[in-house]
């Protein structure tokens, strides 16, 4: 990816000796995980939904603005996050949630974009027969209107 370091690392568009540095985690409780170029978030029964947590955590020592956050895909969607433009402080974080909701027994992709991150999202929808018990990673909740 261009303009990454070997941990994620994105610069922003201050100053070389101010530059903001944003890196993309998935959130469990307090723990962080660093995201790479791609997601798997794994087999979802169908018609449950799935919610990603994200968090943009700027590592940097100067505030970045996030002017972009999207995404393009079947099957997800950004959920819980404020508005662009935002702001991050140095040392700080925004979180935010990835929904996936897929009913076609198939895999899925998306692209997910934050500011020049950009991150490939895959999921892939099976009979809720098949999924075998595991620990939770990710909280698989009920369709809401």
């Amino acid at each position: 990816m261009r303009g990454c370091d070997s941990r994620g690392l994105f610069a922003g568009g201050a100053p070389l000796a101010a530059q903001a540095q944003l890196a993309l985690f998935t959130a469990g409780g307090a723990a962080e995980t660093p995201v790479g170029a791609t997601y798997q978030a794994g087999n979802v029964a169908a018609g449950a939904t799935l919610d990603i947590r994200f968090r943009a955590r700027n590592q940097g020592t100067a505030s970045i603005t996030i002017s972009k956050l999207a995404i393009s895909g079947a099957g997800f969607t950004i959920v819980q996050t404020p508005s662009i433009p935002f702001v991050i402080a140095p040392g700080a974080f925004q979180g935010g949630y990835v929904r996936f909701a897929g009913t076609t027994l198939a895999s899925y992709s998306a692209s997910f974009q934050i500011n020049s991150i950009s991150v490939i999202l895959v999921a892939t929808v099976v009979n809720a027969a098949t999924l075998t018990s595991r620990a939770p990673a990710l909280v698989q909740m009920p369709a809401t209107q």
